[in-house]
């Protein structure tokens, strides 16, 4: 053994001298000693399980730790459980706690032996000279540990290192070893639990359910933390979550489903009881994002393996602001959810309930507009006031309740008494989807009559609805509704007495609807955000003022029927009603049709109806009043019809008369009133203009066509003077028709021509009569025995037919086939193309004649109720009394266009009524009588008529004069037949006197000056006659003068001379 040999083995054995077999160290320039620490392990925590402290006792040298080994030695799962294991310095405060300095850290752990140490870069590993440090060992659980399971974990030995990088391992021993137990809390989820959506209002309402079990130890002190990160904890009002509470299910068990939610009952043991209650005047507890149930006052300890069903449970503000993506958010996450084991170890929830957004149901309002333009309402008029959307969401609903506020100084009458200021409310819904208001194509859903024994208040009026089904909103226009709410003002306002303007106003407070949950289960709730307190209105608040005007449109309604056939006339297309403060106005009414099809000709509307609706009954019939007609247009989108009356109270209706080839156009016809100008007295008129009802109906293809259905055979010599015509109408439809009235058609010159039929007399000389049926496909044939009787015209006539015909199922219908122009103005027969004329012959030789269209003598008729076989005769250019009634007797007026007439008296333009009044400015024309009628005035006129055929020619004008005198004057004196054959009729003098109850006398002289007749009489004014027989003593050839005079008080006033002639 050489020196160096042995020096080596005796500083080994003075090594081996030091050697003393201590727990505590391993080296003796240092010492390592371990204790345990928590020994109840949570899944998925990061805990403590053993405290290291490594002392270096050297005072130059500082010292590392390295390796540090632990072996599973006992009991369940090995190193594959745990996600790591790490190594803390402590910061100083000898606690474990965020200060700390990670110093070692693996996670791939594995088998029943593990080994880790810092890195090389690490510097929460050294203990410098002459101190100690201590490091925290903590594992962390996989959430896939079985709960409950236990492993025997032992810190096998420590490595510490000096600056020199010698390193010495220290084999550790008492309290090295630790028996964890994984604990936590399961959860069993039941995510059916969750309701779809949540209605407003909604109380009482299980949001989830728990199934908790605290595993491997008791845990207490618990705290649930829920967040809502769309902030919908309600923090101050109710627009939002109000309380929420967790609710123990007494009888639970681990996995199994709880079935429905059986709500507390205080006072009364039950199936549930409240563990805690917060809302949202818990302070420390509650925010808009989170609110934390940490005082579980009524469970107090999870006792281990027991199991308990937690109900969370939450209330509802009313007043939540509904959308299509409005929801509230519930997240727990395991930091949220935790308790205290009895080692006082923070033990969270495994797994994590995650984020579950449940939707808001219920209704949104919006676009609200102010529907009252700058129309002028009064009393007695209906204003629409406001329109608003309404949207259903996540499900149905049914809107049962609207409230409406007014805030106006004219107030919802609430008062005893007689109807005032706002006397009703009516609710639409927008049937036809245009957003714009028609009374009669939108759907009325609610009504109030506002009084003091209603639910109403002057200022609130909540408004029922018939029910009204919102499907759920799928952004589809179609399923937001719209509603437009009108008012009714009655006959009296009544402002506030602070009032310095009449004005009414329209918001929208409480909308009540009923949800549907699903099952037939139905919850009541409140639309969002609008409330009788904080109320929804448009931008600016829709406000109305009331002004005083004469005439007021009460109510419009669209009467018509969905179709017309061709030429069909006197269809209904909308009602009218006004009130007038006025016994009577004129007035101007002008119609649009906003299809512009007023053509005047077959293709389009031809011609306008005014009828006043003496019974109310929004039909036409027997009773009502006709008015005013047109066939002349401004355009062919609108017809004016002038000096219409409007009384106390008026009730119209407008009507069309359809060309006979409207439906070849493939449009419909539309009516809506545009406008009403008042021409006599006021100006004012207060409604709706232009109306909100547009009435539109479609024209369907007529029964009968022409050339199918209707032939013409002239069976007579083309010279005959009485001719036979063979008419035969034949039914080309399905349909069974009743023809009211056939009769053949007579032309002048052309198929365009004047309308003469009234020169001609036809009588029926075959079998048969008028009315007839025909039946689908059937044919009815007449002969008619016609002649020239008033040879008036000459030339050529050209024949057709005239038939008016009805469905025979609908006697209320007219429909009629005559000759038309069709859109490119070209005429057309309804017997055919092939014209069918005679000629005829004239045998008047004096163009100063009046025209044959009217019987002759013209009759004065003292009053109204004179049969005109009682009146005088009227010769044109007599004197006559003021206020005496002209009338015309026509020989057919069937075939006049009553539309066309215009009567002039003097300056004075005739309107047609219905009835004479000798106050106004009228005349009356009766089709079935024949007869025109007019009041003759106060003074002297030239009258003038002018009239158009039912085609649209003009009829021969005729005109008209007389006296009218405040003095007596003898007009006219004239004997007929002048000169006078003796042996013939009677001769006859006539005379007009302008004033009745007038003493004339008349003398007669022969050429010798001598008196040879005489007579005196009282008469009336206008034309007077007398006969003198031939058998009085001067009626000898000769010639004679006659004076007549008129005496007033026994004065003559006037005197007039003539002559007469006798052979």
């Amino acid at each position: 053994m050489t020196k160096t040999q042995r020096y080596i083995v005796l500083m080994l054995v003075i090594l081996c001298s030091f050697w003393v077999h201590n727990d505590s160290f391993a080296n003796p320039q240092h010492t390592a000693s371990v204790s345990k620490e928590k020994s109840f392990v949570p899944i998925d925590s990061d805990i403590v399980v053993f405290q290291l402290t490594i002392e270096n006792n050297t005072t130059t040298t500082n010292m590392t730790l390295s390796d540090m080994v632990f072996d599973k030695t006992a009991l369940d799962f090995n190193f594959d459980q745990f996600e790591y294991i790490k190594v803390y310095q402590d910061g100083g405060d000898n606690s474990f706690n965020e200060s700390d300095g990670l110093a070692a850290e693996k996670t791939d752990n594995s088998g029943d032996t593990t080994t880790l140490a810092p890195t090389v870069e690490n510097t929460n590993k050294t203990i410098g000279t002459e101190e100690d440090e201590t490091f925290w060992i903590v594992f962390k659980l996989k959430d896939t540990t079985t709960f409950s399971a236990q492993s025997e974990i032992t810190f096998h030995s420590v490595e510490v290192c000096d600056e020199s990088e010698f390193c010495s391992p220290t084999i550790l021993s008492d309290k090295n070893v630790n028996q964890i137990t994984a604990t936590g809390i399961q959860l069993s989820y039941f995510d059916d639990i969750k309701p779809n959506f949540i209605f407003p209002g909604s109380t009482n309402i299980p949001i989830a359910y728990l199934n908790i079990t605290a595993k491997g130890d008791d845990l207490t002190n618990m705290n649930l933390t829920i967040k809502d990160t769309n902030g919908k904890f309600s923090d101050s009002d109710d627009s939002g979550i109000t309380s929420v509470s967790l609710v123990q299910q007494m009888d639970a068990l681990l996995g199994e489903d709880p079935g429905a939610y059986s709500s507390p009952v205080d006072g009364e043991a039950g199936f549930t009881k409240v563990i805690q209650e917060i809302s949202s005047d818990s302070i420390d507890v509650w925010s808009n994002t989170v609110v934390t149930l940490n005082t579980w006052t009524g469970l107090t300890t999870l006792d281990n393996g027991t199991d308990y069903g937690m109900w969370l449970v939450y209330d509802f503000g009313d007043n939540i602001v509904v959308t299509a993506d409005s929801s509230f958010k519930v997240s727990i996450i395991p930091e949220d959810f935790f308790g205290f084991n009895t080692q006082s170890t923070n033990t969270i929830v495994t797994p994590t309930y995650g984020v579950h957004e449940i939707p808001f149901a219920g209704i949104e309002i919006s676009d609200i507009t102010n529907l009252s333009g700058d129309d002028v309402y009064d009393r007695n008029t209906a204003i629409p006031i406001l329109s608003f959307k309404l949207k259903s969401h996540q499900t149905s609903s049914t809107v049962k309740e609207i409230s409406i506020i007014n805030n106006g100084t004219v107030p919802f009458f609430a008062t005893e008494g007689p109807a005032e200021n706002i006397e009703q409310i009516s609710i639409y819904y927008d049937d036809d989807q245009t957003n714009t208001l028609s009374t009669d194509l939108d759907t009325k859903v609610g009504t109030l009559i506002l009084n003091p024994d209603s639910t109403n208040t002057s200022e609130r009026a909540p408004v029922t609805l018939n029910n009204v089904v919102l499907s759920a909103f799928d952004n589809n226009d179609d399923n937001a509704k719209t509603f437009f709410v009108v008012y009714h003002v009655a006959s009296d306002i009544e402002a506030n007495s602070n009032a310095t303007s009449n004005y009414v106003t329209a918001e929208i407070g409480d909308i009540v609807a009923s949800g549907n949950l699903g099952d037939d289960n139905f919850v009541e709730f409140k639309a969002s955000i609008a409330r009788n307190e904080s109320t929804l209105s448009s931008t600016p608040v829709a406000s109305v003022e009331l002004v005083e005007t004469i005439i007021q449109i009460i109510e419009t309604e669209d009467i018509s029927e969905t179709n017309a056939y061709d030429g069909e006339i006197k269809v209904p297309m909308l009602y009218l009603k006004f009130k007038s403060d006025v016994i009577t106005q004129a007035g101007k009414l002008t119609i649009k049709n906003n299809q512009a099809n007023f053509y005047s000709r077959a293709n389009g509307v031809t011609k306008i109806w005014i009828y006043e609706d003496k019974n109310g009954n929004k039909a036409l019939d027997d009773t009502d009043k006709f008015l005013r007609s047109t066939t002349e247009f401004t355009t062919t989108g609108e017809a004016s019809l002038e000096n219409i009356e409007f009384n106390y109270e008026n009730e119209f209706l407008i009507l069309y008369d359809i060309g006979l080839l409207a439906s070849e156009e493939e449009k419909p016809f539309a009516a809506q009133i545009e406008n009403i100008e008042i021409t006599d007295g006021s100006s004012s008129v207060s409604g709706v203009l232009p109306t909100r009802e547009v009435a539109q109906i479609i024209p369907i293809d007529n029964l009968l066509h022409e050339q199918d259905s209707v032939t013409i055979v002239n069976n007579s010599s083309a010279d005959a003077t009485i001719f036979n015509l063979n008419i035969t109408v034949s039914n080309p439809s399905s349909t069974k028709i009743t023809v009211t009235k056939l009769e053949p058609k007579f032309y002048l010159n052309d198929k365009s021509g004047l309308d003469i039929s009234y020169e001609f007399s036809c009588e029926i000389a075959s079998v048969g009569t008028i009315p007839f049926e025909l039946v689908a496909f059937g044919q009815e044939q007449l002969l008619f025995s016609c002649s020239h009787n008033i040879p008036y015209s000459s030339g050529v006539s050209i024949l057709d037919a005239y038939i008016e015909y009805q469905e025979t199922a609908d006697p209320d219908q007219e429909n009629l086939l005559f000759r038309y122009q069709d859109g490119e103005s070209d005429w057309h027969l309804v017997s055919g193309t092939d014209i069918l004329q005679k000629n005829i012959f004239s045998d008047i030789t004096s163009a100063d004649i009046p025209p044959s269209y009217v019987t002759h003598p013209l009759k004065l008729c003292d009053s109204k109720a004179s049969s005109i076989s009682n009146c005088k005769s009227f010769l044109n250019g007599a004197s006559i009394a003021e206020d005496k009634i002209l009338s015309l007797v026509f020989v057919d007026a069937s075939s006049i266009d009553e539309s066309s007439i215009r009567l002039i008296r003097g300056t004075d333009n005739l309107f047609q009524k219905e009835e004479l009044n000798k106050n106004m400015k009228t005349f009356i024309f009766n089709k079935e009588e024949n007869l025109l009628q007019f009041y003759v005035g106060e003074k002297s006129a030239d009258i003038s008529l002018s009239m158009s055929d039912l085609s649209g020619n003009s009829l021969p004008l005729m005109s008209i004069n007389y006296l009218i005198s405040e003095d007596i004057e003898l007009t006219n004196p004239l004997f007929y037949p002048n000169p006078y054959s003796l042996g013939s009729s009677n001769l006859k003098f006539g005379y007009s006197i302008s004033r009745d109850n007038t003493e004339v006398e008349i003398y007669i002289y022969n050429h010798l000056g001598q008196l040879v007749y005489n007579l005196s009489q009282t008469v009336n004014s206008g034309l007077n006659t007398l006969e003198i027989s031939d058998t009085e003593d001067f009626m000898i050839p000769g010639i004679y003068i006659c004076r007549m005079i008129a005496k007033q008080d026994g004065d003559v006033v006037s005197s007039k001379t003539t002559k007469l002639v006798i052979y």
